[in-house]
């Protein structure tokens, strides 16, 4: 069914290499680590639609921390 709400948290997990290096477009082999993903979805009254998203991940879940939104 179709989420009629105007807005919207989305929560990701996902396994993932230890160290990304996509900027160098170079994918090593190494330990993938779990990682999770926080993805808001926002649509106005004008239907203009805003996702923001947050990455949160890479250290044990003991000291697990989370990057402030990035806006797009």
């Amino acid at each position: 069914e179709r989420l009629k709400a105007k807005s919207a948290n989305v929560y990701i997990m996902f396994k993932g290499l230890e160290e990304a290096r996509a900027l160098r477009r170079v994918f090593e082999i190494g330990e993938h680590i779990e990682r999770k993903a926080i993805v808001r979805r926002v649509i106005d009254d004008s239907g203009f639609l805003t996702l923001n998203g947050t990455l949160c991940g890479g250290q044990s879940t003991d000291t697990r921390t989370c990057k402030k939104p990035r806006r797009f």
